[in-house]
């Protein structure tokens, strides 16, 4: 304020009335030549009515019988101020008291509340004849409305300490090949081995599994990611894998790594991934017992106990 005394007799122009004081003694000494009543006579003739006074004193009843509502404190060469905004009164003309003809400020919270109820009982009527036309079926595609609403509240779900957190984990090969072999066996049920979600159990979820190759995956921080990993998303398929441990939480890194490379996989990736997919006993006893048959065994193929992973 004492290089902007101008720019603010400019933002008084704005305002409907105010009132500017001099210099509080405790704060600052007063420039010379530059008072309240310097700023109050620089406002522009016709704009905002300015009233000008030395002190607390003179200012506080004045204030008070203006009914000025907002409090704007400043440092030298003035005080303080305070700002009404204008108000029209019906018929298009304006008025300084929150009090003038025709407006009254209860009558005004009123009408914002009648508002918001109405808009909450148009969206709720929307919303059960929705769900009375289309009923809760999980084959159905979310709607625009249900897909913003999830993308929101899935941000939300995430810590925002969480969200900036820098991968701790290197992604060296041995690490993404931890990942890979872990991505397969499992989340590749729901999420596919390419990460696109075209499985019969990712299309069946509410929402499905989304294409983690695309923008709204890629886009998430380490961070998001690795929260999401492993805390889970609620009212969704997206269960929590963490286990509270240095070792699970070092897996769930090594997949946010992963993941980050679902966009560039190579075929001999997927076909990789495939022989690590989990398989009924029925689907691995047939397969064996033809690998057997055409290596020339005919002894009975037993189902292969699965490796560890970290999450378990």
């Amino acid at each position: 304020t004492r290089d902007f005394w101008r720019e603010l007799a400019a933002a008084l122009e704005l305002a409907d009335q105010a009132v500017v004081m001099d210099v509080c003694g405790d704060r600052e000494d007063p420039i010379p030549g530059i008072d309240g009543a310097t700023v109050a006579n620089a406002v522009a003739p016709g704009k905002a009515v300015v009233s000008y006074v030395p002190g607390w004193d003179d200012a506080a009843p004045l204030s008070s019988s203006l009914m000025l509502p907002v409090l704007v404190k400043a440092t030298a060469p003035f005080s303080a101020f305070w700002v009404l905004p204008t108000i029209t009164r019906k018929g298009g003309t304006s008025c300084s008291s929150a009090f003038c003809e025709g407006i009254h400020p209860m009558k005004a919270v009123f009408r914002a509340f009648l508002l918001l109820v109405g808009i909450a009982m148009v969206g709720g009527g929307v919303a059960a004849y929705a769900i009375a036309s289309r009923g809760l079926s999980t084959r159905v595609a979310p709607s625009a409305i249900e897909t913003s609403i999830a993308l929101m509240m899935r941000r939300f779900a995430t810590p925002s300490a969480a969200r900036g957190a820098v991968n701790p984990v290197a992604a060296t090969p041995e690490v993404l090949d931890e990942a890979l072999a872990h991505f397969a066996d499992h989340c590749a049920s729901c999420h596919a081995n390419d990460g696109s979600g075209t499985t019969e159990m990712g299309r069946s979820f509410y929402p499905p599994a989304p294409d983690m190759r695309a923008g709204r995956t890629q886009q998430l921080s380490d961070g998001e990611l690795f929260s999401i990993i492993e805390h889970g998303i609620r009212l969704t398929g997206m269960p929590a894998w963490g286990t509270g441990t240095p070792e699970g939480e070092r897996g769930s890194w090594g997949l946010v790594h992963f993941i980050r490379k679902l966009p560039s996989l190579t075929p001999d990736d997927i076909a990789r991934m495939e022989t690590m997919n989990p398989k009924s006993p029925q689907a691995f006893r047939e397969e064996e017992e033809a690998r057997r048959f055409l290596a020339g065994d005919d002894a009975p193929a037993q189902p292969a106990p699965l490796p560890p992973h970290k999450h378990e």
